[in-house]
């Protein structure tokens, strides 16, 4: 009775929600597309729920294929959520989690991900230019 338990997530929750963010916009362009194109041009706050309802669907089938075990990326999708809710969201101290966990869905899945900066050269980029070591 003593074992460790396994920490389980909602699939609902603010930490997947994220997790799941740089993946949506390959696996699913084409829904959230239709989604805010209608938004744009509809001010009916239930004129697009058909599209938000086909968004939404496609942003659980996504978490679901990260957590299903056959694929191999579960733990790593779960160690990014669990990073990004220990450290209140901040995607800098995940970086290393969210690659780990990018690499595996991008070979098993073939979704592309944004380029993810690395947190000090993004801290190097916002340097003024006079402020940059200088290559001798």
């Amino acid at each position: 009775m003593g074992g460790k338990k396994e920490e389980v997530f909602s699939i609902d929750s603010s930490a997947v929600i994220a997790g799941l963010a740089s993946g949506l916009g390959s696996f699913c362009k084409e829904e959230h597309q239709n989604y805010y194109k209608c938004k744009h041009n509809n001010s009916d706050p239930e004129g697009c729920l058909p599209e938000a309802i086909d968004a939404r669907r496609c942003n659980f089938a996504l978490a679901n294929l990260y957590l299903d075990p056959k694929y191999g990326c579960d733990a790593k999708f779960t160690s990014y959520v669990k990073c990004l809710r220990e450290r209140d969201f901040s995607f800098r101290d995940c970086y290393d989690t969210r690659l780990d966990f990018e690499s595996c869905a991008s070979e098993k899945f073939g979704i592309e991900f944004p380029f993810a900066v690395p947190p000090r050269l993004k801290q190097y980029q916002k340097l003024k230019p006079e402020e940059k070591p200088k290559n001798n």
